[in-house]
């Protein structure tokens, strides 16, 4: 066996043993993925919920946009609603939470000199903010 016959096949031994390295790689990951399957499945079995149930649970386009109007919800927190599909619940409860308006947050920013920080987070319910007295 020449030289160069000798060194080709000792690449293709060490392509081989590369490729063994590989395919164990995948074996692994693919026996770690049919557990996560299964988990699933478990999960599936435990949990099941009806497909009339499932729809209750989304949030529909025009619902999103109601929201979006009167609660003055950003495009980014739009999108948090719609990949996260909020229970009827939990909508009821942001309905319920009285979100204030950018104009009523401007004039208390300005009235009681809120920082930009403590704006951000500021939810005062409408009857409170009628009882509210400049200083």
């Amino acid at each position: 066996m020449s030289t160069s016959q000798k060194d080709e096949l000792k690449e293709l031994k060490r392509q081989n043993n590369n490729l063994s390295k590989e395919v164990e790689k995948f074996k692994r990951q693919n026996n770690n993925l049919s557990k996560e399957v299964e988990k699933f499945k478990h999960l599936e079995e435990i949990y099941e919920i009806p497909d009339d149930e499932l729809k209750k649970l989304s949030i529909s386009d025009q619902e999103l946009e109601n929201l979006k109007c009167k609660y003055e919800i950003s495009n980014d927190e739009l999108n948090k609603l719609k990949k996260y599909e909020i229970s009827n619940d939990e909508l009821e409860n942001l309905k319920q939470k009285n979100i204030i308006s950018n104009d009523k947050f401007k004039n208390l920013k300005t009235i009681y000199k809120i920082s930009d920080n403590e704006f951000k987070y500021l939810r005062i319910p409408d009857e409170e903010l009628k009882n509210l007295k400049p200083m």
